[in-house]
This record gives C-alpha cells, sequence and structure tokens, in this order.
C-alpha cells in the first residue's frame, strides 16, 4: 500500500510541527489553512506540499469555493488515487470542517475525525448504486458502467470488488447491445464467478439471481459468437423491440452493420 496523501485543516495556530511530527510517512501533504498559515519547511520523511488558502475560516462558503477551486487539479497533478487520500478536518472551525468533509468527499474513501475514522462513500454509495442500477436497468450498459466504476473506486473494501464486477458485465452487455459478440461469452462467464466470490451477505439471495442470469445469458453469447443463424435473428428482432419500445431510433452503427450482413446469407423467410 503506498504512502497517503493528507489533506490537513490548518486555522489560525495550529502547530503544525507537533502535528506532522506524529504523522507515519507521507507521500504528500495539501494543507488547507487560513491565509496568515504557511507551509511547513519540509515533511518529516519527504514527500511533496501544497497549500489552499481559504479568505475566512468561519465563512462555510468561502471554504468550500476555495477547496472546490483547488482540490481537484492539485489530485490530478500529483496522481493521487481516491483510497491514497486521507482527510483530516481536525478541530478547525465548523466551516472548515463543513466545507473540508463536503468538497473532499468524491476524492477520497477515508475521513479521519478525533473519535474516529469515516468513508464517505458508504452513505454516498446508496444514492449512486441505485443511479447505475437504474441505467443498467433501461439498457444504459455504458452509462452504468461509469457509475459501477466510480463505486469500485471509492467504496469500501468488502465491496469494492462487487462494483468491480459489475463493470465488467454492464461493458459486456454494452458490446452484446451494439451486436459485437466476440468474447461476450467468455467476459460474462468470468464476470459471474467473481460475482459469486463477493457473496456480501446482505446481496446474497439478489446477487445469486444475478450470477444465474449472466450465466444463462453466457448459453445465448455462445451461438451468437458462433454465428448461429436462428441466433441472430432473434437477437436482432429483441434488440429493434427494445430500441422502439424506448424510443432509441438511431442510425446504424459499425457494430450493427456486421450482424445484418451475416444474417443476409441466410434464408431468413425459412426461418420465421
Amino acid at each position: 500500500m503506498p504512502a497517503p496523501v493528507l489533506l490537513l485543516a490548518a486555522p489560525t495556530g495550529l502547530d503544525l510541527d507537533r502535528v506532522l511530527g506524529a504523522k507515519p510517512v507521507l507521500r504528500g501533504l495539501i494543507l488547507f489553512c487560513a491565509p496568515d498559515v504557511g507551509l511547513p519547511t519540509g515533511l518529516p520523511h519527504g514527500g511533496w506540499t501544497a497549500r489552499i488558502e481559504t479568505p475566512n475560516v468561519y465563512d462555510f462558503v468561502a471554504c468550500y469555493r476555495a477547496l472546490a477551486a483547488g482540490l481537484p487539479g492539485i489530485l490530478k497533478v500529483h496522481d493521487v488515487a481516491p483510497r491514497q487520500l486521507v482527510v483530516e478536518p481536525g478541530e478547525a472551525p465548523p466551516a472548515m470542517v463543513s466545507a473540508l468533509t463536503l468538497a473532499s468527499s468524491p476524492f477520497t474513501t477515508t475521513l479521519r475525525f478525533p473519535l474516529g475514522e469515516a468513508n464517505p462513500w458508504e452513505a454516498l454509495a446508496i444514492g449512486r448504486a441505485e443511479a447505475a442500477v437504474a441505467l443498467f436497468d433501461r439498457a444504459r450498459f455504458e452509462d452504468a458502467a461509469d457509475r459501477f466504476g466510480q463505486l469500485a473506486a471509492l467504496s469500501p473494501e468488502p465491496t469494492a470488488p462487487l462494483f468491480g464486477n459489475l463493470v465488467r458485465v454492464a461493458r459486456t452487455l454494452h458490446r452484446w447491445d451494439r451486436m459485437l459478440y466476440a468474447c461476450v461469452e467468455a467476459d460474462l462467464l468470468q464476470a459471474a464467478a467473481g460475482l459469486h466470490e463477493v457473496r456480501p451477505r446482505r446481496l446474497w439471495v439478489e446477487l445469486s439471481r444475478l450470477v444465474d442470469a449472466v450465466k444463462s445469458a453466457s448459453g445465448t453469447a455462445q451461438k451468437l459468437e458462433q454465428g448461429d443463424p436462428a441466433a441472430l435473428l432473434r437477437d436482432l428482432i429483441a434488440n429493434a423491440d427494445r430500441r422502439a419500445r424506448d424510443g432509441l431510433y438511431v442510425e446504424l452503427s459499425d457494430g450493427d452493420l456486421p450482424a445484418l450482413l451475416r444474417l443476409a446469407d441466410f434464408n431468413i423467410p425459412g426461418m420465421l
């Protein structure tokens, strides 16, 4: 596990040398501070430092604007992954603590308070997961995969593999939806195996049904990948029916054409 990056609230009067001297090895330090607080001369164990200044530590809006403007760029420049960023509001004024908690929540999995730690994504993930599932149910698989990917990066370790495998399912079904059948069966079976290994107790009944559905879909995907004409025709009709039902009238894409060309080689009227 790489050394963490610390985002630390530093109001006026904070003894930085004392605070930082008690820290483990840090890869970097981001100081969220009042105007009269400067950067330390260096971290005890090396590493880079950055500074985000708020004009008023007692003004929530001013604090939040400073963080929203400065934090994303610093994290991007130093390539800080979500699980590497540790946020410590400490005993700063309430405006700083509130702004820091809110502004950092998309970028961190660890909020460290005097009385313990918390992962903001344990609460945020509930709404995000529901939105991702809604996209999945509407066959917006690519958008669902992006949402599941965010959850995989930021959720607590026990549930991160679940969302990672849902990313694989959604991306595979997106290819299927575009009639790109290569490797679909193998990817679905790998995703089903990964989902089977997760087994979160509260989700296992629902998850087991999804595993069964994914495995069942892989059987159809195998026929499609092998170019079975009846399976290709059924899939084409089902795809067209769904698009008509959902109002997704789109022009033929590069993914649609290969399936149509394959079907042109068969005696379709004789199959109906």
